[in-house]
């Protein structure tokens, strides 16, 4: 709460939101005060709770800790805008402009121009204009390799998400040969990959879990975010 009171942002009132919180343990048939509790996770847990329990405070409270002890979080929630969402707002509240993010949202390439109409659409969008969105980088409609071809090559603009960044085609001894772009390293269409290797907190749903694929130049493997997630994080809540 004093970093963004000092950032001159809106209060979020996590302080009086986490004292709100009451853990009680479930074991042996009975349910256990939580003063009488601490609670440790170990392997699976399951933590359930009502609606307005402040679960979602809870994780993001949980990520921030382990973020600063050097860990590396997932956080799954129920649809790409809400981590999106929450992708921006802890950076706002902790990051500056220009420096690396401390959460990364990761989703599906090619639904990027749905999401992007969704949260530019959103009433917390348009209530504030001039504020900076971090979610703007990972929604880029820019693609650099269209900037680099012709009217010829390329007569209309390619959809936003049908970027061909590992389906281009190289002639090599008058075979053809699939190639990957050599732009990803700085197109901002890849920006969210980028993100997520230096972020210590990802935040993903449960369809992109299990639906999306790492592209190749993130992971030569191209596995499934699923068994990415699994191998990279500590923490997966």
């Amino acid at each position: 709460d004093e970093i963004i009171e000092k950032r001159g942002l809106p209060s979020q009132n996590w302080g009086s939101r986490i004292r709100e919180v009451c853990y009680q343990a479930y074991e042996d048939g009975e349910l256990h005060d939580c003063e009488d509790w601490s609670l440790e996770l170990d392997g699976f847990a399951h933590i359930p709770g009502p609606t307005g329990s402040h679960k979602s405070s809870f994780m993001q409270v949980m990520a921030m800790h382990m973020a600063q002890q050097g860990k590396r979080v997932a956080l799954v929630v129920t649809d790409t805008i809400t981590s999106i969402r929450m992708a921006n707002d802890l950076n706002r509240s902790f990051c500056d402009q220009g420096t690396d993010p401390l959460a990364a949202p990761i989703f599906g390439r090619s639904m990027r121009d749905y999401h992007r109409q969704r949260l530019y659409s959103s009433n917390a969008y348009n209530e504030n204009p001039d504020d900076f969105w971090w979610a703007d980088r990972w929604l880029s409609p820019l693609c650099l390799l269209q900037g680099c071809a012709t009217s010829h090559q390329l007569p209309e603009p390619l959809p936003v998400g049908d970027e061909p960044c590992e389906n281009l085609v190289e002639i090599r001894d008058n075979k053809e040969q699939r190639s990957s772009c050599s732009l990803v390293s700085l197109c901002p269409s890849q920006q969210v990959y980028r993100d997520m290797l230096t972020a210590p907190i990802w935040i993903t749903t449960p369809g992109a879990l299990g639906a999306a694929t790492l592209p190749s130049f993130v992971d030569a493997r191209r596995p499934k975010l699923g068994e990415f997630v699994y191998e990279q994080c500590h923490v997966i809540v």
